[in-house]
């Protein structure tokens, strides 16, 4: 077994990893963007634009949500949903989480996802690759899940002169009424 030590001395030598370095890469970027913003517009400036779009993207997390909710509610009363919903909303929220963050470079790209043409670009590029099209009402079964015919040991039932009858009455009541038929 390594020593705690020898453990740590080999993750230095890897370097920082994918995740440090692209967190760094994407701070410097962000200060690069502060600068540029508060060159152009100033410093209270840059402070007002960042409040607003975070308020923006606290506004869009509304939208996405009452969105899901009418999604919701309409698959509760058997509509489909549309096609592409579940990816649209997810794109919407990490937008709208873009947004409230603060930073000009996750801004930027915030607000592209807040826009539905470049949600439905990405959708349109990546979605196919993800997702398996099928007729609508189409039950795709792998060959284990189903078989022809009756499940074994089944019993056959033949159902001659059959009558039915629409009972409206509670059940105690409904047995009297058929003994008064039947008597």
């Amino acid at each position: 077994m390594n020593s705690l030590r020898e453990v740590f001395a080999r993750l230095r030598a890897r370097g920082p990893g994918v995740v440090p370095a692209t967190l760094i890469g994407w701070l410097a970027l962000e200060v690069v963007a502060f600068y540029l913003v508060v060159a152009a517009i100033g410093f209270w400036g840059a402070v007002g634009v960042g409040l607003l779009t975070s308020l923006a993207g606290v506004e869009l997390f509304r939208h996405v949500g009452r969105a899901a909710m009418a999604g919701l509610k309409s698959t509760a009363e058997g509509q489909a949903p549309r096609e592409g919903a579940f990816l649209d909303g997810t794109l919407a929220t990490i937008g709208a989480t873009l947004l409230i963050l603060p930073g000009f470079a996750s801004d930027f790209i915030g607000l592209a996802l807040a826009a539905p043409s470049v949600r439905g670009w990405i959708a349109r590029k990546f979605a196919p690759r993800f997702i398996e099209r099928r007729a609508p009402g189409v039950v795709d079964l792998d060959a284990h899940e189903w078989r022809a015919g009756p499940p074994d040991g089944a019993k056959r039932i033949d159902a001659i002169d059959v009558e039915f009858v629409e009972v409206k009455e509670p059940r105690e009541e409904a047995k009297r009424a058929t003994e008064r038929r039947e008597g």
